[in-house]
């Protein structure tokens, strides 16, 4: 399964910042379910963003790693 993830208030403080970050934002985040066990695979937020070359969307990229990095870690200790 793929998901998109998003806050709608922090993506327009990003896409103010650069339109470019609407390729971005929000975020993939996939599920994949084998025999064995699950997978999680994600779009690191801030490396995307700082592919767009802003500074100023340091902060925001840093953010959203922490909450992805966050909703991993819960769902590991759930397993």
């Amino acid at each position: 399964m793929l998901y998109l993830v998003g806050n709608p208030v922090i993506a327009h403080k990003i896409i103010a910042i650069d339109i470019r970050a609407s390729f971005y934002v929000p975020f993939r985040v996939a599920l994949f379910d084998t025999d064995k066990d699950g997978t999680v695979s994600y779009d690191r937020p801030s490396s995307f963003l700082a592919a767009i070359g802003r500074p100023e969307l340091r902060e925001f990229g840093a953010l959203l790693d922490q909450k992805i990095d966050g909703v991993i870690k819960a769902l590991r200790s759930k397993l």
